[in-house]
């Protein structure tokens, strides 16, 4: 039931929803994490309409791997427990993780006009 509620209230099941379904039954995917993602889903949406292109997801993808470096980062130089050094690079604003990106040099900064 769980499962179902993240997933959508059609009676009708997409291609995406069976895989997650299947992966569910699988155990490869469990329930807690299926959430997590649904959440990290709807912080990307935003504006209600249950999509997102092409652009939304690679920049997604990109703020997700500069929070695992900046965590590393803080796990190597603050000797910081990997959950704590995790939960601080989830709580920075965007724009200020990539202006440590950058600064650190894990990103090119913006192009001279």
């Amino acid at each position: 039931m769980r499962v179902r509620k993240l997933l959508g209230d059609t009676e009708r099941v997409t291609f995406g929803e069976f895989v997650v379904l299947e992966f569910v039954r699988q155990g490869r995917l469990d329930c807690d994490s299926l959430e997590v993602l649904r959440h990290a889903f709807d912080d990307v949406v935003g504006d209600g309409n249950d999509t997102i292109d092409r652009q939304e997801v690679a920049r997604f993808h990109k703020v997700s791997a500069c929070r695992q470096r900046y965590a590393t980062h803080l796990r190597r130089s603050k000797h910081l427990p990997p959950d704590y050094a995790l939960e601080a690079a989830l709580e920075l604003d965007v724009e200020y993780l990539v202006l440590k990106a950058v600064r650190n040099g894990w990103l090119a900064g913006p192009s001279p006009p």
